[in-house]
């Protein structure tokens, strides 16, 4: 059988693993996922070793090559592996499941002092959290946007601890970039919000684009917190803050 018989397959594994990872990724809470692409070509290399093996063993099971041989055991080494990292992630899913199910205070406590950020942004998407629990979480990971932008969708979140967030906003780039994004721009919308606290976002300064729209989309901005952004390079920016202007009449 030509070595060609296998070069389908291992496209395909690569393809296959290139995809798993990229899935992990966009699904992952870690504010350091994208550090994830430097595994890309190891993740290919193992996806398409695995479909050369499953290719193998089909020709093994068709009689055209022989149980016991060199590229058999190659076959049995890294089908094994494969199946430790099945189990390993089934292991990982299920521990990161009862992160976010468990109502037993001995594990709520034990969670709440981890260092990872993944258990942590996993936790706050727990609804048996207290308030305690929850205002103890916005106290250690304030500034990490992944983590606070489950913190604010959670049904316990307060009014002080929305203050808590608003006026703990990372300063510098990517972080103060990221945390408008995926913190302030939610908060924003949010109709709990008080007004003090919208006012004091919408006044932070030249806001990035997705806060600067849920500002001005919002029917408590005022013409003051409008009127920097008509005159935005962006073209959608600057059109849709001239036409709420416009509505609510401003000079």
């Amino acid at each position: 059988m030509k070595k060609s018989a296998y070069l389908k397959p291992f496209v395909v594994g690569a393809l296959f693993g290139a995809g798993w990872l990229i899935y992990s990724m966009f699904v992952s809470t870690s504010s350091t996922a994208p550090v994830g692409l430097l595994l890309l070509p190891v993740l290919m290399m193992l996806g398409g070793l695995a479909g050369a093996a499953v290719a193998h063993l089909a020709l093994v099971v068709m009689g055209k090559k022989k149980l016991l041989s060199v590229e058999s055991g190659v076959v049995m080494l890294l089908a094994l592996l494969v199946c430790g990292k099945i189990y390993s992630d089934n292991k990982r899913e299920v521990f990161f499941k009862n992160i976010e199910t468990t109502s037993e205070r001995r594990e709520i406590e034990l969670f709440l002092k981890t260092e990872d950020e993944v258990v942590a942004g996993t936790l706050a998407s727990n609804v048996h959290l207290t308030e305690q629990d929850l205002a103890q979480l916005i106290e250690r990971w304030k500034f990490d946007y992944m983590i606070m932008s489950r913190v604010i969708i959670h049904v316990k979140l307060t009014v002080p601890m929305m203050a808590t967030i608003v006026n703990n906003v990372p300063p510098g780039n990517p972080e103060n970039s990221l945390f408008q994004t995926y913190v302030l721009a939610p908060l924003v919308r949010n109709k709990n919000l008080p007004d003090d606290l919208f006012h004091r976002i919408a006044n932070l300064g030249v806001a990035e684009h997705f806060l600067a729209l849920a500002i001005i989309e919002s029917p408590r901005s005022t013409c003051d917190e409008m009127r920097p952004y008509a005159t935005a390079k962006n073209p959608v920016l600057a059109n849709t803050a001239s036409n709420a202007m416009v509505e609510k009449k401003c000079p």
